[in-house]
C-alpha cells in the first residue's frame, strides 16, 4: 500500500459508508458496500455515490454489482484509481 492510498483509506473510512477497503498492488482501491436489500440502488448510483465522496485525484473506474443468494453477502464494489495528469 502506496501513501496515496493509504490516505485514501483513512479518507473513505472516516467519511463513508464502506464494509471493506482493498489497496491493490495496481495502485487501485476496491471500495465494498454489502447489502441484504437493494432499496432501489445499483452499481452505478453506488458508484456515483463514491465519486461524490472521492478527494481531489482520484476517479472512480468501474463498478459491479456481485449478487450473492442468502446466506452469503451481497455487496456493490467500486473501483478508484488516482487520475493521471498529462503535461
Amino acid at each position: 500500500m502506496n501513501k496515496a492510498q493509504r490516505e485514501l483509506k483513512k479518507h473513505v473510512t472516516e467519511f463513508m459508508s464502506v464494509n471493506r477497503v482493498t489497496c491493490r498492488a495496481d495502485g487501485t482501491v476496491e471500495l465494498r458496500r454489502h447489502y441484504y436489500y437493494r432499496h432501489g440502488m445499483t452499481a452505478r448510483t453506488w458508484g456515483v455515490e463514491v465519486g461524490a465522496g472521492l478527494p481531489d485525484g482520484w476517479k472512480v473506474v468501474r463498478t459491479r454489482d456481485e449478487f450473492r443468494a442468502w446466506p452469503q453477502n451481497s455487496y456493490f464494489l467500486a473501483v478508484v484509481a488516482q487520475e493521471v495528469k498529462v503535461e
